[in-house]
């Protein structure tokens, strides 16, 4: 994370007449129920741990002001064909994840892999993760 306020001096400066700044964010992992559930378990497992800037993401970076006039633009969504394997892996790279591991010296994706193993079955399963942009522009 970083000092937001030098940041936007800089963005300022850098940015020709017309220049956008934008920052996006991916939300938790859209699956259907069956695996949904168990991945939230997994992420309640590993709240503690993530660091405290994860608030912002949480909450869509709303709680920035942007330095330059702000833009609607649409928002949209990743999709990938995934296996289990794959979401597991994915969950094992969470920054809570990792600090869990570090403090416990345990793998806390591994209470949940049996369950999740069990309710995605053999195959691909569509994964989608919402991505919510926010746009500014300098003034022309």
């Amino acid at each position: 994370w970083f000092d937001r306020e030098r940041f936007y001096t800089e963005a300022r400066r850098v940015l020709k007449p017309g220049g956008i700044l934008a920052v996006w964010v991916y939300e938790r992992t859209r699956l259907p129920p069956e695996c949904k559930d168990i991945i939230e378990k997994a992420y309640t497992e590993t709240e503690p741990y993530w660091p405290p800037e994860r608030k912002f993401v949480e909450n869509h970076y709303r709680d920035f002001t942007f330095p330059m006039p702000e833009l609607d633009v649409e928002s949209f969504e990743m999709q990938l064909d995934w296996t289990v394997d794959q979401m597991l892996a994915y969950m094992r790279t969470w920054s809570g994840t990792q600090r869990y591991m570090k403090a416990k010296g345990s793998d806390p994706i591994a209470l949940f892999e049996q369950e999740l193993r069990e309710a995605w079955g053999e195959g691909m399963r569509d994964v989608r993760w919402p991505l919510i942009f926010r746009v500014c522009q300098k003034a022309t």
